[in-house]
């Protein structure tokens, strides 16, 4: 998950833990505020630790970054509500990063193995548990990966997220946020320390680069169709 070049890097570790961190700074200020505006939608701050938003879909959280979100939700105060994690269990998934959270939690975390190419399957997910929120990790990563095989990451970063997008679309009136967690190597190959220097347009370098690029382009103009969406 998400790790594409990263890797044996004690800094671009810190770096990945810091990106969490702001995840949940995202959510953490849409409860703070008395209201956000977004086009065709109005996030309040009842909706995270508020009525709305109580069953939070993880797509990849057995990952390296996902399976960190999901402590981090369930060791603060913020988030009350249920966290439905849907992994594939890739190279990329390690169920064991998750270890003792449903014991610790086990009305409020539940895991399910699915592709989020299977839009069926996700969509079994939408209905069974009431996702009214959805906050997407799940992506092919790694480099050399990338190089050697783009189909998958053509597959899942970009068809799947289109996917995940559609469902979004067709469940509008349930779900209140679909929150994309993207990488910043669109910018361009990471500096000496493991962190791009983020300019205004996007330079990818390889295909892993390239590959990520048209989720991001996918998620923002979702919000024509009156989906709430945010990017990390």
């Amino acid at each position: 998950m998400w790790q594409g070049g990263k890797c044996g890097n004690v800094s671009v570790i810190s770096y990945q833990l810091s990106v969490i961190s702001y995840q949940l700074s995202v959510i953490s200020y849409q409860c703070s505020v008395a209201s956000v505006q977004l086009p065709g939608f109005r996030v309040s701050n009842q909706m995270i630790c508020g009525e709305y938003m109580k069953n939070m879909l993880v797509t990849g959280g057995c990952g390296f970054i996902g399976a960190n979100f999901v402590r981090y939700l369930f060791s603060g105060e913020n988030f009350g509500g249920r966290v439905i994690n849907a992994d594939k269990l890739t190279y990329a998934g390690n169920p064991e990063s998750l270890r003792g959270v449903k014991e610790a939690f086990p009305d409020r975390y539940h895991f399910v193995r699915a592709d989020i190419c299977d839009s069926e399957a996700v969509e079994r997910i939408i209905a069974e548990y009431g996702i009214d929120c959805i906050c997407h990790f799940a992506a092919e990563s790694h480099v050399d990966r990338s190089i050697a095989g783009p189909d998958a990451f053509v597959q899942t970063n970009i068809a799947g997220t289109f996917r995940l997008l559609e469902l979004c679309r067709k469940y509008k009136d349930q779900i209140r946020l679909f929150h994309h967690v993207s990488t910043d190597e669109v910018f361009g190959s990471l500096g000496m320390m493991g962190i791009s220097p983020k300019p205004r347009r996007m330079i990818p370098a390889v295909p892993f680069h390239i590959q990520s690029c048209p989720p991001d382009h996918l998620v923002r103009p979702a919000q024509t169709y009156g989906i709430p969406v945010g990017n990390t």
